[in-house]
């Protein structure tokens, strides 16, 4: 099983920190070219990136089609990740990336704050 092209982590997925797993099912056609990809499951801002690889994906030539699963996980890496990016086995895929920075807003304040003076 060889890639043509390399996985890309969404980056609406990245910033919006979503992770996990897209299970596929693809079917080979006898030239080993992907002949239809069904998703069976995984959170919709990873499944498109998911789709567009692994239909650029070749298996060997072979006599009949054949059909198996497909699992590329998506994984945010923090420092002490210890996942290696790219393929595990044939049909499992790992696509680490770093977090997007997130930048925020200094927390405003909404109405007046009332100081209370008083002996209690």
């Amino acid at each position: 099983m060889t890639e043509t092209s390399a996985p890309i982590y969404p980056p609406i997925a990245k910033a919006a920190h979503v992770e996990g797993n897209v299970i596929l099912m693809a079917s080979f056609a006898k030239d080993g070219s992907v002949a239809d990809l069904q998703v069976l499951s995984g959170h919709a801002m990873l499944k498109g990136g998911t789709i567009d690889f692994v239909k650029g994906w070749k298996a060997n030539a072979y006599p009949g089609p054949r059909t198996c699963p497909v699992v590329v996980s998506y994984v945010l890496k923090t420092d002490h990740t210890t996942q290696v990016e790219g393929r595990t086995d044939v049909q499992h895929y790992t696509v680490l990336q770093k977090p997007a920075a997130i930048f925020m807003d200094e927390p405003g304040v909404i109405g007046r704050k009332h100081k209370r003076f008083g002996i209690f």
